[in-house]
């Protein structure tokens, strides 16, 4: 049996997911764009699970957050964001992902 990787998610889900306990991995991306399905692939062979926004479906959070450039890869511990990439940064994530 497979383990389900990653959840999308709307926009309203953002802030209650950010002030979780534990780690939460959030990508923010166009599903089916290069670099968006590249940092998703990494992830799921890092067998971490993810938490997507679809990049059309988050135009009031884009706003907020001031969002111009995708894929975005934030990865929050217990209401605290530890690391945030924009951009598909292999090597960067892969050592990231090391020590969580």
């Amino acid at each position: 049996m497979t383990k389900k990787m990653m959840t999308i998610r709307s926009e309203d889900d953002y802030y209650d997911l950010i002030e979780s306990s534990g780690i939460t991995v959030l990508v923010l991306g166009e599903n089916g764009e290069v670099w968006t399905d590249e940092v998703l692939r990494l992830l799921e062979d890092e067998e971490m699970h993810v938490d997507f926004f679809p990049w059309p479906a988050i135009p009031e959070l884009r706003l907020q957050l001031e969002l111009v450039h995708y894929p975005v890869l934030q990865i929050w511990h217990s209401g605290s964001l530890q690391h945030e990439f924009v951009g598909y940064h292999c090597e960067s994530i892969k050592t990231i992902l090391q020590h969580i």
